[in-house]
C-alpha cells in the first residue's frame, strides 16, 4: 500500500477496525497514515454515518475542442510532422498554442501517429546490481596449480 495516501479501502479498513474497538495508533502505524487521518475518518463515521469522501488527485485533464482537432487534424494533413514539429508549426501558422502532449494524444486516438516503445521512458530506473559482501563474488580457477 502508499505511504500515506488515503484510499477508499483504507477507510472502510479503518471504520471496521475502530468498531472492533482498535486503537487509533495501531490502525494508524497498519494503515500508514497519521493518527489525526484516522479520527477524521471515524469522526465523518459517526457524525455523518458513511464514509469520507476521497478526493480525486492532480490536475484535471484538459481536452481538445472541435476547432482545436479540426486545426490539428488540417496542419497534420498539410504539413505531415510528428506532435512535436506540429506544436510550433500550428503556433506559427494559427497563432493558437496547443501543447504537443495534447497533440500526440489526439493524433492517437485518430491512427494518425503511432506509439513507440523506444522513445518511452523507462517505468523503473536501471539499479546497477550491487553484492552484500564483496568476495562473494570471487571463485579459485581449477587448473591453476599451486607448488
Amino acid at each position: 500500500m502508499d505511504y500515506g495516501r488515503l484510499t477508499e479501502k483504507k477507510v472502510r479498513y479503518i471504520v471496521r477496525h475502530k468498531r472492533r474497538g482498535k486503537s487509533n495508533r495501531e490502525i494508524a502505524f497498519e494503515m500508514r497514515v497519521s493518527v489525526s487521518t484516522v479520527k477524521r475518518v471515524w469522526s465523518c463515521w459517526l457524525t455523518q454515518g458513511e464514509y469520507l469522501p476521497i478526493r480525486k488527485r492532480g490536475r484535471k485533464v484538459k481536452e481538445l475542442s472541435e476547432e482545436e482537432k479540426e486545426i490539428v487534424r488540417e496542419a497534420k494533413m498539410k504539413y505531415k510532422l510528428g506532435a512535436r514539429r506540429l506544436e510550433k508549426v500550428i503556433e506559427q501558422v494559427y497563432g493558437i498554442y496547443i501543447p504537443h502532449n495534447r497533440i500526440h494524444k489526439y493524433l492517437l486516438e485518430e491512427g494518425l501517429a503511432k506509439e513507440e516503445p523506444r522513445k518511452k521512458r523507462r517505468r523503473k530506473p536501471y539499479i546497477r546490481y550491487e553484492r552484500e559482501h564483496s568476495m562473494s563474488a570471487g571463485h579459485i580457477d581449477g587448473s591453476i596449480r599451486m607448488e
